[in-house]
């Protein structure tokens, strides 16, 4: 895992030093939709907020840092001392996911007022969770959390109605190694160029 980090990153830099061009350009933008997880029993899902800034190296290459935070709703039935319906839904347990991370993404449509881009990279996921559980016949409140290596992963359509405003839709899934896929997240985003 250690190797596969360090190469990532290698790649990474020198990717930006051979490609770099002197007409680079930095796209901030705000995002928000739905965000779930497949991982969990009977997920629920609720709403995600993101912020990105997207760094163009080259007409085609893009290295981005992204902030993503989400929340969604499951049944736990691993632990039967939880309480059933106290969240959303008649759910057991509200999650709240925040990720951290960096992406290298590709440009596979560069067009004047269209543009497709996908992308994956590494980042750090910090999962909270809160649920009710008996106790001693009472109800007593929870909350568990968690920090773990993540691969967030980044699909984005833009369309371009003015030179320095972007409006996008923006779909993505966090793969964790431990688990197949963690969460996704689908919605639209706003963007502002500043060159």
């Amino acid at each position: 895992m250690h190797r596969f980090i360090i190469l990532f990153y290698t790649v990474l830099i020198f990717t930006g030093v051979s490609i770099a061009q002197p007409a680079k350009s930095l796209r901030l933008s705000f995002g928000a939709g739905v965000y779930n997880s497949p991982y969990y029993h009977h997920s629920l899902e609720g709403g995600f907020y993101r912020i990105s800034f997207e760094y163009h190296l080259a007409k085609r290459h893009i290295l981005s840092a992204m902030y993503l935070t989400g929340k969604h709703y499951y049944v736990d039935i691993n632990n039967t001392n939880v309480v059933m319906g106290t969240e959303k839904g008649n759910r057991s347990t509200r999650t709240n996911d925040h990720i951290v991370g960096a992406l290298y993404q590709y440009k596979m449509l560069n067009k004047q007022h269209w543009e497709i881009m996908g992308g994956a990279g590494l980042g750090l996921l910090t999962k909270t969770e809160d649920y009710t559980a008996i106790l001693n016949n009472n109800y007593v409140p929870f909350t568990s959390t968690w920090t773990d290596l993540v691969f967030p992963t980044n699909v984005s359509l833009y369309y371009k109605p003015a030179k320095d405003w972007h409006l996008g839709i923006v779909s993505g899934m966090v793969i964790h190694p431990d688990f197949p896929l963690l969460g996704w997240h689908f919605g639209a985003k706003l963007a502002y160029v500043i060159q």
